[in-house]
């Protein structure tokens, strides 16, 4: 295992997918989709490679306990976006200001789920 793949979210054969996949004008629901989909892949992607999860100490018990990784986020969609150069600064800021507001307005959590 490569040092920090306990803690990577998107492998390269992610961006590439992402790369692929990526089109200007995708719906939200498009998006969220597609994060599900990429955090299923890279499941996959880590038991193939036998990555096991980051382990963090607990002070207080004094044990070991795995970090396991959160979904991937449409924000982090964006910022992955942005990182391969397939859309700028100024376009970055404005999908995650378009984001927010879908975001807000159907009260949708970080991956485009209706919050509980």
């Amino acid at each position: 295992m490569a040092s920090g793949d306990a803690l990577r979210v998107w492998f390269p054969e992610m961006t590439l997918k992402l790369s692929n996949k990526w089109k200007e004008g995708m719906s939200w629901k498009q998006c969220s989709v597609f994060c599900a989909s990429m955090t299923k892949y890279r499941n996959q992607l880590r038991n193939e490679k036998k990555i096991k999860s980051a382990m963090i100490f607990c002070k207080n018990c004094g044990t070991h306990h795995a970090i396991e990784p959160l979904p991937i986020s449409i924000r982090s969609m964006l910022v992955a976006l942005k990182k391969i150069s397939k859309i700028n600064n100024d376009q970055f800021k404005e999908l995650e200001r378009s984001w927010k507001k879908h975001q807000k307005e159907f009260n949708l959590d970080n991956y485009g789920n209706l919050k509980s």
